[in-house]
């Protein structure tokens, strides 16, 4: 359930004439309405208000054009919301006033809630968010093939998984990728391009993806310095490091390739793709007609990659924009297991944004950990 108070600014201020008009207009989708000078202050009481919102001030503008009078602005003064969680206590956002819970249900509370907010679906991504910090993630085991694991030996092998030491000959390395590449090129015609380690921070905000940027992307910054000459002067005298101010240009990640996407906008690609990343190889592939068949043979494929080591598939669904896609992650034994493989199925979640006519699914292969295994003896 939801409620909230609406704060209408007109351009101009009305009398008790324009207000009865609007009040008949309106009336049968809200609590009540006063008015004062310029402005109209409105309670609503429902599902979803935040749509409801935004026609009901989109319909007042068309009902007082009658009178000459524009809406200038609008914002929520109060917005509250009460749904289903695990949330015990509190819990602290950004731009939320309050959200407490008793284990069964929570409150969240706005206050002064701009228009902008709204337009960028903030109640449901609030929902989503709490829901996600106060919900484990469910993960069901899709796939064991049951093989008996491999005993790590070397001491060495082992730190690297664990501590994550990249230690390891590049040369080695280095074959086992343009192996694995080959072996896509044969079976997908893959094509492996380039693909910039960071997405630009334009390019996020100017896209409406707020809740499709998963929250590790946001692990490492891509930063500049205000100044820069400074810095050097600084260094090159001491050889030490100035404290300075920075601004954020980009984050690093591109395993959801969004400047991939941005690159294909307005177009219809029926490809396969794939480029690396440090240890991590990443495919991308766009299909349209024959998108199941294309999922079933890349986890065909995946699972033959894997085929002579212990390892399980592990199933989860993501709920995003009222879709429910499929997440798997493949984990090989090392005595624990350890995630070497992600895959997402986004059918057409991301490319719909960027008027791409396909749909897409995203592959991650941790190079390091899946050559470690299957070198074991």
């Amino acid at each position: 359930m939801e409620s909230l108070e609406l704060v209408v600014i007109l351009s101009h201020e009305i009398g008790e004439k324009e207000f009865q008009f609007i009040l008949k207009k309106i009336k049968n989708n809200i609590l009540s309405a006063t008015y004062s000078a310029n402005r109209i202050y409105i309670e609503l009481e429902g599902e979803k208000l935040s749509d409801l919102v935004l026609k009901l001030v989109e319909n007042l503008g068309i009902y007082l054009r009658d009178f000459k009078i524009g809406v200038r602005d609008f914002y929520i003064l109060r917005y509250e919301i009460e749904t289903s969680c695990n949330l015990v206590g509190k819990l602290n956002l950004p731009i939320v006033k309050t959200i407490v819970g008793n284990g069964k249900t929570c409150k969240i509370i706005f206050k002064n809630l701009e228009k902008e907010f709204l337009k960028n679906n903030i109640i449901e991504k609030t929902i989503q968010l709490v829901k996600e910090k106060t919900e484990k993630k469910f993960w069901r085991i899709l796939f064991d093939n049951k093989m008996p694991p491999k005993e790590i030996k070397k001491m060495d092998t082992k730190k690297g998984i664990i501590k994550n030491f990249n230690i390891y000959l590049t040369d080695e390395l280095s074959i086992f990728k343009n192996n694995l590449i080959s072996r896509l090129k044969e079976k997908f015609n893959c094509k492996e391009i380039f693909i910039p380690p960071y997405i630009p921070l334009t390019l996020l905000i100017h896209y409406n993806i707020s809740d499709l940027v998963p929250k590790e992307a946001f692990s490492f910054f891509l930063s500049q310095p205000k100044n820069k000459e400074p810095i050097y002067d600084f260094y090159y005298l001491s050889n030490k490091f100035p404290i300075v101010e920075t601004k954020n240009k980009a984050i690093y990640y591109n395993e959801i390739p969004f400047t991939l996407f941005k690159a294909l906008e307005n177009t219809k690609e029926k490809e396969f793709y794939c480029y690396t990343n440090c240890f991590k190889l990443n495919i991308t592939f766009f299909e349209d007609k024959n998108y199941d068949k294309i999922k079933e043979e890349v986890l065909n494929f995946l699972k033959d990659l894997l085929n002579k080591i212990r390892y399980r598939i592990l199933e989860t669904k993501l709920n995003l924009r009222d879709m429910e896609l499929i997440y798997l992650k493949f984990e090989i034994n090392f005595k624990k297991w350890e995630k070497v493989i992600d895959v997402l199925f986004a059918d057409d979640l991301y490319t719909k944004i960027f008027k791409i006519k396909s749909k897409s699914g995203h592959i991650t292969i941790d190079l390091e950990k899946l050559w470690i295994a299957l070198r074991m003896p």
